[in-house]
């Protein structure tokens, strides 16, 4: 976690107590390797069931059928 800020009743005594943490902090050495090649693994497959269900027509191509009955809906290509 970032750094917590706290603000007590001698700071200011109009202002509640604040708690926070820095979302967007990120330090590389918390990190574990494992973590990564579970993303990695979990990334892969879902963007080939992408792949195979909606891009690839050899797959299910469910993307072209999409596109066909959105297409069916008016005469212009747009």
């Amino acid at each position: 976690m970032g750094d917590t800020a706290k603000k007590t009743s001698e700071d200011d005594e109009d202002e509640a107590l604040v708690v926070g943490e820095d979302s967007a902090f990120f330090d590389l050495s918390r990190q574990k390797i494992s973590s990564w090649l579970l993303f990695s693994l979990v990334l892969g497959v879902v963007l080939f069931v992408l792949d195979f269900a909606w891009i690839d027509n050899s797959g299910l191509g469910l993307g072209n059928a999409f596109i066909h009955a959105v297409s069916e809906l008016s005469d212009s290509p747009e």
